[in-house]
């Protein structure tokens, strides 16, 4: 996935979780954050393991093989009303991905009016580049959102 900003964006690391399975409804065989479950594990995992990517020139990079998913975490702050949405109209070749909202969790703080995250899952369904586009606007504002996130998704055989 590779995630490109506009200028004066994208200066702070993007956090990536990668999930790997034989197909989107496996039950066996998963990995998820670098750590497996199957046969005898009684289905529990430890913490996923995170990779916290910087950007280079504004852009995240990871390829993904059909079946697998990551997720995309977004810095995001309810009190200021702007929120994080997928802009469908923006995006291209759609239908090998499918973006699932994961939706927004505090910060640790407890702080009211705390920033906190959005969580978007990318799950790569069949071969080829797909471009998805996060806007992040206040609803009812017709102008141009304060940021914008196009995540390339490079979807390749597994090795």
């Amino acid at each position: 996935i590779t995630v490109h900003s506009p200028a004066g964006w994208g200066s702070e690391a993007a956090t990536i979780e990668r999930l790997l399975a034989p197909s989107a409804t496996a039950t066996n065989g998963v990995t998820l954050g670098g750590q497996s479950f199957g046969p005898g594990s009684a289905g529990v995992l430890a913490a996923p393991r995170t990779v916290t990517v910087p950007p280079r020139r504004g852009a995240y990079a990871v390829t993904l093989a059909p079946g697998t998913s990551t997720t995309i975490v977004l810095p995001e702050n309810p009190s200021t009303v702007f929120k994080w949405r997928l802009d469908a109209q923006q995006s291209t070749n759609p239908a090998i991905v499918r973006v699932i909202d994961r939706g927004y969790q505090a910060g640790q703080s407890g702080l009211i009016g705390a920033p906190g995250t959005h969580r978007w899952e990318i799950e790569a369904r069949t071969r080829g580049t797909a471009s998805v586009v996060f806007i992040y606007a206040r609803p009812w504002e017709r102008k141009p959102p304060a940021e914008t996130h196009v995540v390339q998704v490079g979807i390749a055989r597994s090795r």
